[in-house]
């Protein structure tokens, strides 16, 4: 499987992570409020969310290549 599946319903549609998503993800992850039970720091700027998603896929990739697929 070279791609992430996207599964879609009726109502919603899940599909894996892009950094293009980081401006919907930084009004939550810059709450301390939101985030304050996944990490003491929330994001400062939409520039750490896009740092975080790119970490995140990255890190997808690596386990995707040592999987051998």
């Amino acid at each position: 499987m070279n791609h992430i599946p996207v599964f879609e319903m009726e109502k919603i549609k899940l599909r894996g992570l892009k950094v293009s998503d980081a401006p919907s993800l930084f009004p939550f992850m810059s709450r301390q409020d939101t985030m304050k039970y996944i990490t003491p720091h929330p994001v400062l700027s939409l520039r750490e969310v896009e740092a975080y998603v790119e970490e995140r896929l990255a890190g997808f990739r690596k386990q995707k290549s040592s999987m051998g697929d």
